[in-house]
């Protein structure tokens, strides 16, 4: 299932919600936009590994062992979850450096108000997160409004997830993974 999100990165074959990006007429507005996302899934892609090598190492020091006859050891099968999360960040660092190379092919793709628009959009999200003291509420307008600007709805629900989790002091950032594996 990891990889294939990975595979679903490349591919751009995840489900998302894109009222707003068909809303657009300008292709630059669509360029931006995509832009955006593959940001915010290459961020996803960093936390999700970096968890995920915490995850492992944890389970590599404490010896953890599978409960089957045959007493793996748990890191084996947890690393996946590394791979994972660097092909998915591979994948993303390709998608940024496609939509770079699209908007710049655009003409005048810097006359465009979208940036500046999803700068606001990040800077509302990020007061957001510092201002409200509701985990709840917190993670609920998150993932609204990375949904209404079409992040693919896997990465919004794990990144306002993680995001929350993180500000809030929840969990530890290895049990994110732990959460992710055994779902």
């Amino acid at each position: 299932m990891l990889i294939g999100n990975a595979i679903l990165v490349r591919e751009r074959g995840h489900v998302s919600i894109d009222i707003l990006k068909n809303s657009f007429k300008s292709e630059k507005n669509k360029a931006w936009l995509d832009f955006y996302l593959s940001l915010l899934t290459l961020l996803f892609s960093i936390i999700f590994a970096w968890s995920s090598v915490q995850f492992v190492s944890n389970a590599y020091a404490r010896d953890i062992l599978s409960e089957s006859m045959l007493q793996t050891p748990m890191w084996i099968p947890y690393s996946m979850m590394i791979v994972a999360g660097v092909l998915m960040g591979i994948h993303s660092v390709v998608n940024i450096i496609q939509d770079g190379a699209k908007l710049g092919k655009l003409e005048k793709w810097y006359a465009s108000l979208t940036p500046v628009i999803l700068v606001a959009i990040t800077v509302v999200c990020y007061i957001l997160i510092v201002k409200c003291s509701t985990p709840l509420i917190t993670m609920g307008v998150l993932l609204l409004i990375m949904l209404a600007l079409g992040l693919p709805i896997t990465m919004a629900l794990g990144l306002s997830t993680i995001i929350v989790i993180m500000h809030f002091d929840m969990i530890s950032t290895a049990s994110i993974s732990s959460k992710l594996f055994t779902a």
